[in-house]
């Protein structure tokens, strides 16, 4: 694992960055503001907004087999909320979020088939053999996590001896990562974030996704060597996000990738 203090945002000309909505969203996020240490980097933002930690593992090795990485990219996944289920479809990923929500899959399939614990047990070994994977690159790399491991689990589950169990076993990746950006910045809980009418409605929409200087003061808190370039994109980016009252403000307010996705309708190459 890189050691924060240390590193030289300077040395890279590829920054990809791996995640759910949480890396690549409406607003600028951890992603876009630490590409601003290194403005001259090729960024490449493979955040998704549904997307689970299957989805991300998969994206990074495409990534690599497609983009060769080298020693001198940095890559970045955070990883997200264990609860997902990841599917290719037509064209693209489908972005469903957790699996408990969603109204995608019916109740019947969610209850025959679904069992938090073995999404634990799926996504600690699919993170443990990612972040093995990165490891034997020869690109600089490091781990992040929107919420702690346990998290769903406490949602979803209350045998946690069993829990706990398998947490022990992953107990060499989990030391790895930083604290999670839920504890470190949110207080351990989603709170209604920047509110705005979304299209077609007329009731004001809380959005509880982090906003821009969470991200910010998050990269701060575990340590990264931040300067004035960040801080002035994210003090500008909280400007911005002051001023946006409805959706379709939001989807030309910011050119991160979901809008750019969303305003041209791109879609996967394959």
């Amino acid at each position: 694992m890189l050691n924060f203090k240390e590193i030289d945002f300077s040395k890279y000309k590829r920054f990809f960055a791996f995640g759910c909505s949480f890396t690549a969203y409406s607003w600028p996020t951890w992603a876009n503001i630490l590409h601003k240490e290194m403005p001259t980097a090729e960024f490449y933002n493979f955040g998704h907004t549904g997307g689970g930690n299957s989805m991300i593992s998969n994206r990074i090795v495409e990534t690599n087999c497609r983009y060769k990485f080298n020693d001198t990219d940095l890559i970045i996944p955070m990883w997200t909320t264990f609860c997902r289920e990841d599917r290719w479809k037509h064209g693209s990923w489908m972005g469903l979020g957790n699996i408990y929500s969603q109204d995608v899959y019916d109740q019947k399939f969610v209850k025959e088939h679904c069992d938090p614990k073995g999404y634990l047990l799926r996504d600690m070994a699919i993170i443990t053999l990612t972040s093995n994977y990165l490891d034997n690159l020869v690109s600089d790399s490091f781990t992040l996590a929107s919420v702690p491991y346990h998290y769903q689990m406490n949602m979803h589950d209350n045998q946690h001896p069993t829990v706990d169990a398998i947490l022990k076993v992953y107990a060499d990746t989990i030391t790895i990562t930083p604290p999670a950006l839920l504890d470190l910045e949110l207080g351990g809980e989603f709170k209604n974030g920047h509110a705005y009418i979304r299209s077609g409605e007329t009731e004001l929409f809380y959005d509880y996704h982090p906003h821009s200087l969470n991200y910010y003061n998050y990269l701060n808190k575990i340590g990264l060597p931040l300067t004035d370039k960040s801080k002035i994109y994210t003090e500008q980016s909280m400007q911005l996000l002051s001023k946006v009252k409805t959706q379709d403000d939001l989807f030309i307010t910011f050119d991160t990738p979901m809008n750019i996705e969303r305003r041209e309708k791109q879609r996967s190459i394959f």
